[in-house]
């Protein structure tokens, strides 16, 4: 059996057109299969893909805080901070993956800020926050294959 590509019947093995549509089953059409979710592209090296899984983890987290803020809470101010944080975190993994080296350079300097802070005002998440943004700032300020993407 073969299948339509526009219409998606099955066909008879051999026929030239489709019994349903009428498109020609000689010419094959490339895929078009979406290969970007929201406009943007898989990172490049495997750093960058952390970062950004680490980006939209913050995201994610940063999405559900503000609606539950807002909605269950009612602390208004705090959520609606969370929500700004969360359009800010999008445009960030947007300019990350478009390669643009502002962006890069603000998220770099941002993620040194945090780790100096985390010193600073140490508690128990601060290791986390330590590893974590350590290795943001590594990996868009000294990882080769990843800085040399920026442009």
């Amino acid at each position: 059996m073969s299948f339509c590509s526009d219409c998606g019947s099955k066909n008879i093995p051999g026929i030239l057109f489709c019994w349903k549509c009428g498109n020609d089953l000689n010419i094959e059409k490339p895929h078009t299969a979406n290969t970007e979710f929201l406009s943007l592209k898989l990172p490049k090296t495997t750093q960058l893909q952390i970062v950004q899984a680490l980006n939209w983890f913050y995201l994610i987290i940063s999405l559900f805080l503000g609606m539950n803020n807002i909605i269950i809470d009612e602390n208004r101010s705090s959520g609606l901070f969370l929500l700004i944080f969360s359009g800010i975190l999008f445009v960030i993994i947007r300019g990350l993956n478009n390669y643009i080296n502002i962006i890069r350079l603000i998220w770099g300097v941002l993620s040194i800020f945090i780790f100096v802070l985390s010193f600073i005002d140490f508690v128990s998440i601060s290791v986390l926050l330590i590893l974590i943004s350590g290795y943001v700032a590594y990996t868009l300020f000294f990882h080769k294959p990843t800085v040399s993407l920026f442009k």
